[in-house]
């Protein structure tokens, strides 16, 4: 989609990788289809999933016109992504977890917001922290530096794009850290993009994340989507590299601490030992006057689980 003002019919396309999601597919597939905003592109992507969804997929289809399924070999989320984005056809582009489910005014809200700031993404709070106006930013250089700080959020589910700000881009194959990838090189062609405590989106918190979890290979695919970010800002930004350097400490602090609780080996000793040397080396190079007063104490926290543990 081209130029300032989406068109009041703008269609939007929603994709939703589906996998192992039997129990939550009809709430979160019902929740969509039941938006005020009428006019959309509803994209399920079955990944191979061994149970009862791509028949339930299908069942949906034949319930509502605006629902397209596409059905594919097990590849992963970043393939079921990749699969939905290139089927997509609409101006606009959301996505939602095939476990979340949305207000019925999600959308609505979202894409008013999108087109009142004349923006080029919209991005949704994942709380209310007040009722006080959406904030606009239209500085291409500080839109950058406020998505590698991490003040846009890192969650694809929290926004809606123009479509055409996805072209030819893909997916990178990673387990983990995919979307933060994506939306860091969707974010780079932005001019001005939009944050409102619109508080829509209904996510389900997974406790076995690959932050929070201790899971040792999806830790080491965050760890090495963190070196792919940090490659593009030193080659695109590189005046943002120490806040690239920031988002490296406060990621790799979270999943030290997801790691206490796991049993002692070689393979999790080795892991803690690169966390921490991660850690370590980025310090010195942190931007601290450009950090506000919370991401000072995150990166005072991260040192101190450095030397504690």
């Amino acid at each position: 989609m081209t130029g300032e003002m989406q068109s009041p019919d703008a269609l939007i396309s929603v994709i939703v990788p589906v996998y192992k999601a039997e129990q939550t597919l009809d709430r979160c597939v019902g929740s969509i289809v039941s938006q005020t905003y009428r006019n959309l592109e509803i994209i399920l992507v079955d990944d191979g999933s061994p149970d009862d969804c791509p028949a339930m997929c299908d069942t949906w289809s034949v319930k509502d016109a605006r629902i397209k399924v596409v059905h594919q070999k097990n590849g992963g989320v970043t393939k079921a992504r990749n699969t939905g984005l290139a089927c997509a056809t609409g101006d606009l582009l959301a996505w939602v977890d095939s476990d979340d489910w949305i207000d019925q005014h999600y959308l609505d809200e979202m894409y008013q917001l999108l087109v009142e700031s004349n923006a080029d993404m919209a991005v949704s709070k994942k709380r209310v922290e007040s009722n006080s106006a959406c904030a606009l930013v239209s500085d291409a250089e500080e839109i950058m530096q406020m998505h590698v700080l991490g003040r846009f959020g890192f969650e694809l589910w929290r926004t809606l794009t123009k479509t055409e700000k996805y072209s030819n881009l893909q997916f990178q194959e990673l387990k983990v850290g995919e979307d933060a990838d994506m939306l860091m090189r969707v974010r780079s062609r932005c001019s001005r993009i939009t944050v409102s405590h619109i508080q829509g989106y209904h996510y389900s918190i997974n406790e076995q994340s690959s932050v929070h979890g201790v899971g040792i290979d999806s830790k080491l695919d965050w760890m090495r989507s963190q070196r792919m970010q940090e490659q593009y800002i030193a080659a695109h930004h590189p005046n943002l590299l120490g806040c690239a350097k920031y988002n490296r400490v406060y990621a790799f602090s979270l999943m030290l601490r997801g790691l206490r609780g796991a049993d002692k080996n070689n393979a999790i000793t080795e892991l803690k030992k690169k966390l921490r040397r991660g850690i370590i080396t980025a310090l010195p190079a942190l931007p601290w006057s450009l950090l506000n007063a919370s991401e000072k104490r995150e990166a005072m926290a991260a040192l101190k689980v450095v030397v504690l543990g």
